[in-house]
C-alpha cells in the first residue's frame, strides 16, 4: 500500500489546521462551490462528435475537465473534512457520471489513441479516490467503477501497443505513469506484468531531453510530462520498497534540475515551443524532487513555488499538493550563465536582464519554426518576447501549424529572406558556438533558400545588456530582421523604446516599420503584438544593433 502516512485521519487534521495550506484549502472550497452550483456538466456523443465537425476542443474539454476537477476536489476536501459526508456523497456521483460517459479520450486524441493522456489521469484519480475512500465509498458503487477502470484503460493498455510508447514527449510519461499508478492502487498482477514495458517508456521519455537536462517542450511541459514521471518514480519505489527506482535511470537527476535553466530576469519563463509566458513551479513537485536528490539546488532566478489548483488536466498535481508540499519552502536564487550545447541554447542572466537564444532545428517536441531566436527580458518581463503556446485546435496540429503566427518564424525574432519564413522540418536548423560572453549562431540552413549561402548571427552580453549582429551573404532579393514584443513601441532617442529595455541602432542606415497583428493565445482571448521590422541600405549586409536594460 503507498502513501501509509498521507492515509492516517491525524496526517489531514495537521494539513488542516496548518496556517501554511489555507490558502489553498480555500481556494479548492470555492472551486468545489462553484463547479457543485453548476452541476455535473453534460456530455453527449453529440459534444464529442463536434469537434470533427469544427475543429474547436474547448467546448467539449470544458465540460469534460469540469466533471473531474469537481471530483477531485471532493475526493481532497473529504479527506480534510472527513465529518462532512456530502464530499463522499459528490465524489460518488461524479464517479458515476464518469462511468457512463461515451469516451475518456477526448475527441482531439481519439483515432489514434485508444489510451491517451486524459483517460490514464482518469483511471488514476478514480482508482485513487477509491482507495483511499475506501469503507466510506459503496462497494457495489467502487467495484462498478474499477470495472470500468479495467475494461476502458488497463485492458486496453494490456492488450495494444500505443505510438506515444515511442514517443519522447511527455505523452509517453503522463500515459504510462498514470497507468502504472492506478495498477498498483487496483491491479497490482497487472502492474508487475508490465514493469518491464513501463520501465522502458520512462526510459524513452527522458531520452527526449538534452544531455543538460533541458525540456524542448517548455516549463509547464516539463511541469507535466516529468512531474508524472516523478510521481509514478516515487510511488514505485515505496510499492516495491525500493526494488525499482526509476530516479536512477539515465538523465534524471539531470532533467530534475531543469527549472534552473527555465527562469529569466523578471521571473520571465523562457517559452521556446509550446511554453508558457506565465508559469510557476509546483511546491510539491520540488519537494518530492528534494526528497530523491538532495543534491540537486534549483536557482529559479526569482520566480515562486505554488500550490497547483488548476482545473484543466495534471489533476493528480491536486491531491500531491498536500502529500509532499513544504509550506516554509524558499526557492533559491542565483543567476548563472548556462551553456547548454546539446540543447543548441546559451542563457546570459545579468543583475538587470536576461538573455535566451536558441539554435536546434525545426523540428523539435512541440515545435515552432524558431531557429536563432531569442527572448530579451528585463526586470518587468519579457521585452523582446518568444509568443509561446497558442490556442490548441484541429488546426494547431494539423496541416496549418505554421499558418499560426506563433508558430511559424514571423512570429518570432529572427530574419525574413526574401520575404519567406523558416521551414518546418530537422533539416531545417542552426549550430551555435560559445566564446565566453560571445556566441555565434549559423542558421541559413532554416530557411532551405539556395540564394542564401550565410546566415550569422553573433551575440555579445556585457552587464547592460546585448549586442546583436546578423550578417549574410547571397545573392538574396531582400533581408530584413523581424523583432516581435507584447509592448507598445516608442522612439527614443537614438533607438526604440520597449519599457524599460531599448534597442539601439544606426537610424541613417537601417529603415524601421511597425506592424500590429492580433496572437490568439492558449486561453482563447486575442493580445496585440508588436511586430519590427528593420531593413537595412541595399549594399548592406549586416544589420546590428545594442539591446540595453534600462534599469
Amino acid at each position: 500500500m503507498i502513501y501509509k502516512e498521507q492515509r492516517k485521519p491525524g496526517f489531514w487534521d495537521r494539513i488542516r489546521k496548518n496556517p501554511g495550506y489555507a490558502e489553498i484549502i480555500d481556494i479548492l472550497k470555492n472551486d468545489y462551490s462553484e463547479l457543485l452550483s453548476a452541476g455535473i456538466l453534460p456530455l453527449s456523443r453529440e459534444d464529442f462528435d463536434r469537434y470533427f465537425e469544427t475543429g474547436e476542443r474547448k467546448p467539449f474539454e470544458d465540460a469534460y475537465f469540469s466533471r473531474r476537477a469537481l471530483l477531485e476536489r471532493a475526493f481532497v476536501l473529504s479527506l480534510l473534512y472527513p465529518e462532512r459526508r456530502e464530499y463522499v456523497d459528490t465524489a460518488v456521483s461524479v464517479i458515476a457520471a464518469i462511468c457512463g460517459e461515451y469516451s475518456w479520450v477526448v475527441p482531439a486524441h481519439s483515432g489514434a489513441h485508444k489510451v491517451d493522456l486524459f483517460s490514464s489521469e482518469t483511471a488514476l484519480l478514480i482508482t485513487e479516490c477509491i482507495s483511499f475512500l475506501g469503507d466510506r465509498i459503496d462497494k457495489s458503487a467502487a467495484k462498478s467503477a474499477i470495472e470500468e477502470v479495467y475494461n476502458r484503460v488497463i485492458k486496453v493498455y494490456e492488450e495494444n501497443e500505443f505510438v506515444w510508447e515511442k514517443y519522447t514527449s511527455n505523452w509517453s510519461a503522463v500515459c504510462t505513469g498514470c497507468v502504472a499508478t492506478a495498477m498498483i492502487y487496483a491491479f497490482p498482477d497487472s502492474l508487475e506484468r508490465n514493469l518491464e514495458r513501463i520501465i522502458k517508456t520512462q526510459e524513452l521519455f527522458l531520452s527526449g531531453f538534452s544531455d543538460e537536462g533541458v525540456s524542448f517542450e517548455g516549463a509547464g511541459y516539463w511541469k507535466y510530462g516529468f512531474g508524472n514521471f516523478v510521481w509514478l518514480a516515487d510511488a514505485l519505489f515505496d510499492h516495491t520498497n525500493g526494488r525499482v527506482n526509476l530516479f536512477d535511470l539515465p538523465k534524471a537527476k539531470a532533467v530534475a534540475a531543469y527549472p534552473r535553466y527555465a527562469v529569466l530576469c523578471g521571473g520571465a519563463f523562457v517559452t521556446f515551443s509550446d511554453s508558457a509566458r506565465v508559469a510557476s513551479f509546483s511546491k510539491a513537485l520540488i519537494n518530492c524532487i528534494k526528497l530523491h536528490y538532495p543534491q540537486v539546488s534549483m536557482h529559479l532566478n526569482g520566480a515562486g513555488l505554488t500550490f497547483v489548483s488548476t482545473r484543466a488536466n495534471t489533476q493528480n498535481f491536486v491531491i500531491r499538493n498536500f502529500f509532499f508540499a513544504d509550506t516554509d519552502s524558499i526557492p533559491e536564487e542565483k543567476a548563472e550563465d548556462y551553456w547548454l550545447p546539446s540543447a543548441g541554447q546559451m542563457i546570459f542572466n545579468r543583475d538587470n536582464y536576461s538573455f535566451a537564444i536558441k539554435a536546434g532545428d525545426n523540428a523539435e517536441l512541440h515545435n515552432h519554426n524558431d531557429v536563432g531566436s531569442f527572448i530579451f527580458a528585463d526586470k518587468a518581463g519579457q521585452a523582446l518576447c518568444d509568443l509561446g503556446c497558442g490556442y490548441y485546435n484541429r488546426d494547431y496540429f494539423g496541416e496549418k501549424r505554421y499558418d499560426i503566427l506563433c508558430n511559424s518564424s514571423f512570429g518570432h525574432s529572427v530574419p525574413i529572406i526574401n520575404g519567406k519564413p523558416q521551414k518546418a522540418g530537422k533539416e531545417y536548423s542552426g549550430t551555435v558556438l560559445r566564446e565566453g560572453n560571445t556566441v555565434i549562431l549559423n542558421i541559413e540552413k532554416a530557411y532551405g533558400i539556395p540564394e542564401l549561402s550565410s546566415l550569422k548571427r553573433t551575440v555579445t552580453a556585457d552587464e547592460n545588456g546585448i549586442i546583436l549582429t546578423d550578417e549574410y551573404t547571397g545573392d538574396t532579393e531582400s533581408f530584413v530582421d523581424r523583432f516581435v514584443t507584447l509592448r507598445k513601441p516608442q522612439i527614443y532617442g537614438d533607438g526604440i523604446k520597449l519599457g524599460d529595455t531599448i534597442i539601439k541602432f544606426d537610424k541613417s542606415a537601417v529603415k524601421v516599420n511597425f506592424a500590429e497583428v492580433l496572437n490568439k493565445k492558449h486561453n482563447g482571448e486575442f493580445e496585440t503584438v508588436y511586430l519590427l521590422d528593420f531593413t537595412a541600405g541595399d549594399k548592406s549586409r549586416s544589420l546590428a544593433f545594442k539591446i540595453e536594460a534600462l534599469q
